[in-house]
């Protein structure tokens, strides 16, 4: 059980820490996009959106001085460790605390249960979202496998001649289904084009000719393969609105994107013809737009209105930043791909200090006092994690205090009792019996190996 308490607070961390940052990279790119207007090319304002993908896909981030969590800090631990607080520490001269008869064991034994009830309701929702999203596509799969592809000669002649246009090699099943309500792509590594039934005959070959181009845009930028990330990203995320936010405006710059590939690649004065074969396809909509994973020419419509407009302006080479997008996209990987530079025990200020040395930690560590405290074979790491916690419920922020070690010493366990004690105290007795020695650079407190 120890150990599935332990799994669960790291990837609770782990967890909140990667959507707090995908959060502060969203709102960085949402202003920065306000700033430039559309001053910058479709395909690179799709390609800054990408960047939250990347972060969402990165286990770990390097760290470096230029990191916008330089300036927004948040330890992900801290989020469990306040919500499951219960301890009664309090400064010299303060109100006296309860005594907890649990001891630290007991707190601790809480944090971890606690982190082990938001692990199963997130994983609830992952498995709710996911069997959702696989049941649809082996559905639609299984419907459109048991579909013949269009026998019509023209059909297929006039997707060949679509795809050299295009530059794609790859040639799609042609698939006409009632399960769609627009043209799409479906499929990673074998792609159908799917469309709506009836459109091959509704459709005359000049507004099917724009329609094989936008999904084979789709096909050439891989977007078929981003929307699937997005899906699947969705589910691990569900419980963050920004992330759904971002993906939402990934979808709407997808569109965008591909449409003025479509336009550079036809002749100038076809965008209004190729605006019109839009409106049709809104025209024989007759149900939900969305299939979870599904690349098509008309995913979202809250943003149709623009991406008209955007159609009818279309004039090649529109973007007045060429080289502008490729910066931003750089500046905003540096500083939003990255995490706060981390310091070392000395602060790289010198040879390490003992603690002893700054008083300010000393007396910050002095000044909190619990009246009991007990653990019985508990791991190093949750005896620092109920010391982080007794500092703040004494109104020590981690802005002025933080106790961390440097090497995760899980293995490490101590048991000891005091009573009326400093968190210097414990800490003393915790790295004494544990044979640990501990260190600062003045507001962090290093726990460290012998």
């Amino acid at each position: 059980m120890a150990v599935w308490l332990h799994m669960a607070d790291s990837v609770l961390a782990w967890l909140v820490r990667t959507s707090f940052q995908a959060s502060v990279l969203v709102l960085l790119i949402f202003a920065v996009q306000k700033v430039c207007g559309r001053a910058l090319r479709p395909a690179w304002r799709h390609g800054v959106w990408l960047l939250v993908l990347v972060r969402l896909l990165m286990p770990v981030t390097p760290s470096t001085g230029l990191s916008v969590f330089n300036v927004f800090v948040m330890d992900a631990r801290d989020v469990v460790v306040r919500a499951a607080a219960c301890v009664g520490p309090h400064p010299v001269g303060g109100t006296p605390a309860s005594a907890d008869p649990a001891g630290g064991a007991g707190w601790a034994g809480g944090v971890g249960w606690l982190s082990g009830l938001l692990i199963l309701v997130w994983l609830a929702g992952v498995v709710f979202l996911a069997a959702r999203l696989v049941v649809a596509r082996m559905r639609l799969r299984a419907h459109c496998r048991a579909l013949s592809p269009l026998a019509a000669g023209g059909l297929w002649n006039l997707l060949d001649r679509c795809r050299l246009e295009m530059g794609v090699r790859t040639r799609p099943a042609l698939v006409e289904t009632a399960r769609v309500q627009t043209p799409g792509i479906l499929g990673v590594i074998r792609p159908r084009l799917l469309l709506p039934e009836g459109m091959s005959r509704a459709f005359d070959a000049s507004e099917l000719r724009f329609v094989f181009l936008h999904e084979l845009g789709h096909l050439k930028r891989g977007d078929h393969l981003f929307a699937f990330l997005t899906a699947v990203l969705g589910i691990v995320h569900w419980f963050n609105p920004l992330v759904r936010f971002a993906f939402s405006m990934m979808q709407a710059e997808r569109e965008l994107a591909c449409d003025a590939l479509v336009l550079g690649t036809t002749d100038r004065g076809e965008n209004r013809a190729y605006g019109r074969t839009i409106i049709r396809v809104l025209e024989r909509m007759n149900g939900p737009v969305r299939v979870p994973g599904l690349a098509g020419i008309l995913e979202d419509l809250r943003h149709l209105k623009y991406r008209i407009e955007s159609v009818a302006r279309f004039a090649p080479g529109q973007g007045r930043w060429p080289v502008a997008g490729a910066v931003l996209l750089l500046g905003l990987a540096l500083t939003g791909l990255t995490d706060a530079a981390r310091p070392t025990p000395d602060g790289e200020q010198g040879p390490p200090v003992p603690v002893a040395a700054h008083s300010g930690a000393e007396e910050a560590l002095r000044s909190v006092v619990v009246r009991h405290v007990r653990f019985e074979r508990t791991s190093v790491s949750d005896v620092i994690r109920y010391m982080n916690a007794a500092a703040a419920g004494a109104g020590l922020s981690a802005e002025r205090l933080r106790i961390v070690d440097v090497v995760w010493p899980e293995d490490r366990r101590v048991s000891l009792e005091l009573r009326d004690a400093s968190l210097l105290d414990v800490l003393r007795e915790m790295t004494g019996r544990a044979r640990l020695a501990y260190d600062s650079n003045g507001r962090f407190v290093w726990v460290l190996p012998r």
